[in-house]
């Protein structure tokens, strides 16, 4: 479970810089909205935040905390890993300023752990990856609660009474 949650923060922190490029086109104007709501990470899963539109500055710190959990997924041990610890992480390592933008207008690190949750459930389901030609995963021990998303997000500290995303816009 840990690896797919990786994979989905790795590809968010690496797919969300070049969608902005493309989004934005140089300037902090949404330039093609389509583009960006269809995106699997944004902004479904912010969408009271994004109530006054999404700016560049917003996107860009969005995609820093993306970053931020796939630095502290890789660091922490499983147990110490969730909204809490991940927040502190956020705040302590040198990635409040970055991030800045996004926790301003309400944005919260549920918001990513959302995303990268309900994503690593969708490939699962959609059996996107090969797992058995990754060596980092088959070197991995099998654990009873392996694929238990609702478990994880339950750990990760999601609410099952509030719902994060995706929203439909």
């Amino acid at each position: 479970m840990r690896l797919l949650l990786e994979i989905q923060a790795s590809l968010a922190m690496d797919m969300m810089p070049d969608m902005s490029d493309f989004a934005f086109e140089n300037d902090d104007v949404l330039r093609n909205p389509n583009f960006i709501i269809n995106c699997q990470f944004v902004p479904s899963f912010v969408y009271d935040e994004l109530e006054g539109g999404v700016s560049r500055p917003f996107y860009d710190a969005y995609t820093a905390v993306f970053e931020a959990a796939w630095k502290f997924l890789r660091l922490t041990p499983p147990r110490n890993f969730n909204a809490k610890t991940l927040n502190s992480y956020v705040q302590t390592e040198g990635f409040a300023e970055k991030t800045e933008e996004f926790f301003e207008v309400g944005g919260e690190v549920e918001n990513v752990l959302d995303a990268i949750t309900h994503n690593a459930l969708e490939e699962h389901r959609e059996q996107e990856h090969d797992f058995e030609e990754d060596p980092d995963f088959m070197a991995l021990p099998e654990c009873r609660n392996d694929f238990r998303f609702s478990l994880v997000r339950k750990r990760l500290g999601l609410s099952r009474d509030k719902t994060w995303g995706p929203y439909q816009l």
